[in-house]
């Protein structure tokens, strides 16, 4: 697939709480109502019989934005973003599905508002980084690679866990693409079928991270 868009991202009446010298905000440029408007254009490859629960498939989406003053964007910058999924049985006549997954988001040029960063769990359904807190962690490039293992426990599915395991690691400025420190982090899950009819689950999964961070993830 390919295709065209419009992207708008808006945030009125930021303010910063308990300030104490200059902040990350502040060295992105603060500004109370932060605004992105640009074009993108968006490419898309996907073997996928079933999004919700493939097996032997792979998923590509790649897209390129490009934030223009003139469409009312605070500053003119550009990202491009790519999602790659690859899935495949393991043991190779099993139901059990090893999955790969880079979510890899890059500023290529200019300097986006603070809250526009690429960030932990800003992915479409906020499954990056299991085991910290949605925007833990953010800057100028972003890039995620993880793993997980889908075991099934019963002939009929009701049943399943899964074991994941990531790194990730950010650029800050002024070095865009200097990669400096690795985030690690992993955690377990269990698999529950709504629906047999659209091969559905019910994901409950207990991730932890570095200093103590973790928590439930659904």
């Amino acid at each position: 697939y390919a295709g065209l868009g419009y992207n708008l991202s808006k945030y009125w009446d930021i303010t910063q709480v308990d300030k104490n010298g200059n902040t990350y905000y502040d060295a992105y440029g603060f500004k109370t109502n932060p605004m992105s408007s640009g074009l993108e254009v968006a490419l898309q490859y996907d073997s996928r019989e079933n999004s919700l629960n493939p097996v032997s498939s792979s998923y590509i989406n790649a897209s390129f934005l490009q934030n223009l003053r003139g469409l009312g964007s605070n500053s003119n910058w550009s990202s491009l973003l790519i999602d790659a999924r690859h899935y495949v049985c393991f043991p190779k006549n099993s139901s059990n599905v090893l999955a790969f997954w880079t979510y890899d988001w890059l500023i290529l040029s200019g300097i986006p508002p603070y809250l526009d960063l690429p960030s932990n769990g800003w992915d479409t359904y906020s499954n990056t980084c299991r085991g910290y807190m949605e925007g833990r962690y953010r800057g100028l490039c972003m890039i995620d690679l993880e793993t997980e293992y889908r075991i099934h426990f019963m002939k009929n599915d009701l049943l399943g866990m899964v074991v994941f395991g990531y790194i990730e690691s950010y650029s800050s400025l002024p070095n865009r693409f200097y990669f400096d420190k690795v985030i690690p982090g992993g955690g377990l899950g269990l698999r529950v079928k709504l629906s047999k009819f659209s091969n559905t689950n019910l994901s409950i999964d207990y991730g932890f991270g570095l200093n103590g961070s973790r928590g439930f993830f659904f």
